[in-house]
């Protein structure tokens, strides 16, 4: 389904968890949940300029948490998943802290920093701006 939606020129992002569905159309229209995070068929269709303005700054703050599918938008990726390291990268490249990192993701902040240590042994390096530099150098971000 993301490969069809890729290949009709959407731009394809993903992200472990986001609060709700929502749906902005330009600067006049939004679609959300009758009930805020609860999936069903239910909508709102809102008009008021402020509200679509906060929901709009709402969709680009999960944006630009999210990331780019491999192999989708002329991407290399190892296989059809992203896999949960660069998931890692890409939040360390964003400059999110381990706090974040962990609620966005859904892990604990202790697996966070393992997994980080892991990733710093794994490049060689010792510092995250190290290891961001050889991530990028190896295609990994």
């Amino acid at each position: 389904m993301l490969r069809a939606r890729a290949e009709a020129g959407e731009h394809v992002r993903i992200l472990a968890t986001v609060p709700t569905r929502l749906v902005v159309m330009g600067d006049s229209v939004a679609l959300i949940p009758q009930r805020w995070g609860v999936y069903d068929d239910r909508r709102l269709v809102v008009r008021q300029d402020s509200i679509i303005r906060a929901l709009t700054l709402l969709f680009e703050s999960m944006w630009g948490m999210a990331v780019s599918v491999p192999g989708l938008e002329g991407q290399v990726g190892r296989g059809s998943r992203i896999s949960p390291q660069r998931l890692l990268l890409n939040r360390l490249a964003a400059g999110d802290k381990d706090e974040q990192i962990a609620r966005l993701l859904g892990l604990s902040l202790r697996t966070v920093r393992r997994r980080v240590a892991e990733i710093l042994d794994e490049l060689g390096v010792d510092s995250r701006f190290q290891a961001g530099v050889e991530a990028v150098r190896r295609g990994w971000v």
